[in-house]
């Protein structure tokens, strides 16, 4: 019976484990910690508490109790407010009660990342990155807080993870290069990712469950916070130019529907809100960023920003545990050769380390290189947009 679990499958009880050990530890802090909360932790449990007033009464059917509704926050959407309400309705209302949202927010991340790994690399990656947030202090830090840094990780995390697996099938890739050799496997693959879908009802859901997961998923980031955008914008960028220059109108579609379902979902109240919205764009990031005396973007300080940010951010001992793992997978999938007198001439030969067929190891190097440039896309777009 295990044996015909689905992959992802098998990691769940793990994945639930590394959850419920990070709840656990969080909610002892808590237990033990008695400092008073500052003044932003206080100003977002007001914002929480006025939506948990407003749904105390609710008027599903009114127009103007809506509008009521989304002017309550002007200036931050509302997701983390709304999510908190639960929360306060279930277990009262105050700080230590309001930081429980976090723990939805951390199965969130948590199986995002797991997603991540598994569907790039492997399993076993997906449950070794998901265990090492749990101790990287820049993520414990923001756990432990009622701010809307930690639920903007776990959305961004989730709307990159599904942006991902509407990127790369894998199940597609690996049967194109099983047919490699054969023209006409080939060349009718190509055809078939740049045809639109037939109409019956299996293959129009396959079509758009993805990418209505992906937009809704992409409109609740919009409303967490206006500039997680920037996060997303540069592989969303590289996911529309390489389907335009592959021709793939199939994926152009999938895309366009899952901006579809965004707008749809954070339209409400960015509809409301839009007038402030602009004119405290600017304020909120570009004159934030010089009163805090962050380096211009044009300056070198601005673009190793982060490498001198490693040991707050991730700690220098997970960091090498993170890039040693990488180049050790890296050197398995690697095809390496040297050059050798044979016959008394000079020729080059391939070792492939005894461990795999040739086509194994080269189909294992192209995926991993295809995995680690998608991830350096998003590190590249995380690095622009927030220099």
């Amino acid at each position: 019976m295990g044996a015909d679990k689905p992959t992802w499958v098998r990691g769940l009880p793990i994945l639930g484990s590394v959850w419920l050990t990070g709840a656990i530890v969080d909610r002892s802090w808590f237990a033990v910690d008695r400092t008073i909360p500052g003044w932003d932790q206080a100003d977002y449990l007001t914002g929480a508490m006025n939506y948990w007033r407003a749904f105390q009464n609710p008027e599903w059917f009114s127009p103007s109790w809506w509008t009521g509704l989304w002017m309550l926050s002007s200036k931050i959407p509302p997701l983390v407010y709304i999510s908190t309400t639960p929360f306060l309705n279930l277990f009262g209302t105050g700080i230590e009660q309001s930081t429980l949202v976090n723990l939805l927010y951390s199965a969130i991340l948590l199986g995002s990342i797991y997603g991540l790994g598994m569907h790039l690399f492997s399993l076993e990656v997906g449950l070794w990155a998901a265990g090492l947030c749990l101790l990287l202090p820049g993520l414990y830090k923001l756990r432990l807080d009622f701010l809307i840094d930690y639920p903007l990780v776990s959305m961004v995390t989730l709307s990159f993870w599904l942006l991902t697996l509407l990127t790369i099938e894998k199940k597609a890739d690996e049967d194109g290069r099983s047919s490699s050799g054969n023209p006409s496997a080939i060349a009718n693959s190509r055809r078939t990712s740049r045809l639109f879908i037939s109409l019956d009802p299996a293959t129009l859901a396959s079509f758009c469950l993805l990418p209505v997961a992906f937009g809704f998923a992409l409109g609740l980031t919009l409303l967490t916070k206006q500039t997680a955008l920037f996060f997303l914008l540069t592989p969303i960028a590289a996911f529309a130019f390489t389907s335009l220059r592959r021709r793939s109108w199939r994926k152009l579609a999938q895309l366009l529907l899952g901006f579809f379902v965004a707008w749809q979902v954070c339209l409400p109240w960015y509809r409301t809100n839009w007038l402030l919205i602009l004119t405290s764009g600017k304020r909120a990031t570009v004159d934030s960023a010089i009163a805090e005396g962050d380096p211009p973007l044009n300056t070198l300080a601005a673009w190793v920003y982060y490498l001198k940010e490693i040991p707050l951010l991730i700690s220098l001992p997970i960091f090498g545990i993170g890039l040693v793992g990488l180049l050790l997978y890296w050197k398995r999938s690697l095809v390496v050769g040297h050059w050798s007198v044979v016959n008394r001439q000079l020729q080059r030969i391939t070792d492939y380390g005894g461990l795999r067929t040739r086509g194994y190891r080269q189909k294992t190097y192209r995926s991993w290189w295809y995995s680690i440039r998608w991830l350096l896309i998003f590190w590249w777009g995380h690095i622009s947009s927030v220099r």
